[in-house]
């Protein structure tokens, strides 16, 4: 809506959002939604226009430089438990301050099993390219981030991440630095891994169950 955290999105465009906002909530049930490149004025907008009955929601457009965060989230408070406040995650690279992520932590009702989120935005190909060690460099902590909520070493926690990476999920900082794979058998062996499951074109066209027992390259 808003790139940059600029308000730029016209009153069509937030219309269109919002009933988008909508069906994914009301219609798809979904228990969490992350929204990217928004502004104050955008969340206001979803927050008096959605149908948001039972919905939580978490925004902190907290300044970093010259930037500031432009992520959020909504969910659904029958199936999750807000712990935390979102809090915003920076890494520093000299005199430079680097957007990390924001992270928000849960419990599950139900179980009472943790959930730790972690929502990203980061620089586009033309200003961080993939050889650029700053896309190295966040991939590193956010895989430390990641093992910090892991309670058990060299086997990942409840943890998602989600958000704009601007990269592809094949590249060496994702694969190498991030430790991620499509591969869902290579995944299961070796818990230290990451899943990706939006990655499934290139493999597997069905979505991933834990009970599948099929065997082949890719995930």
């Amino acid at each position: 809506m808003s790139p940059a955290g600029k308000d730029r999105a016209t009153d069509a465009q937030r219309q269109v959002v919002c009933s988008m906002v909508n069906i994914i909530l009301n219609q798809m049930q979904v228990d969490f939604l992350a929204l990217g490149e928004i502004s104050e004025k955008d969340v206001k907008v979803i927050l008096e226009n959605c149908q948001l009955a039972n919905i939580g929601n978490g925004f902190d457009f907290a300044k970093v430089g010259r930037s500031r965060f432009d992520t959020g989230f909504l969910y659904r408070r029958d199936k999750l438990v807000l712990i935390d406040p979102l809090r915003p995650i920076i890494t520093n690279k000299g005199n430079r301050t680097l957007k990390l992520a924001q992270r928000a932590d849960f419990t599950i009702r139900g179980c009472d099993k943790s959930l730790h989120v972690f929502i990203s935005h980061w620089p586009s190909l033309l200003w961080c390219p993939e050889s650029s060690a700053d896309r190295h460099l966040l991939s590193i902590k956010l895989r430390e981030m990641v093992e910090e909520v892991s309670p058990e070493h060299g086997k990942i926690g409840n943890v998602i991440l989600l958000g704009d990476y601007n990269a592809e999920p094949y590249n060496d900082s994702f694969a190498e630095q991030l430790m991620a794979t499509r591969d869902r058998v290579l995944a299961r062996k070796m818990p230290n891994l990451l899943y990706n499951p939006f990655w499934r074109h290139l493999g597997f066209s069905k979505p991933y169950s834990s009970d599948m027992t099929d065997e082949g390259s890719g995930g």
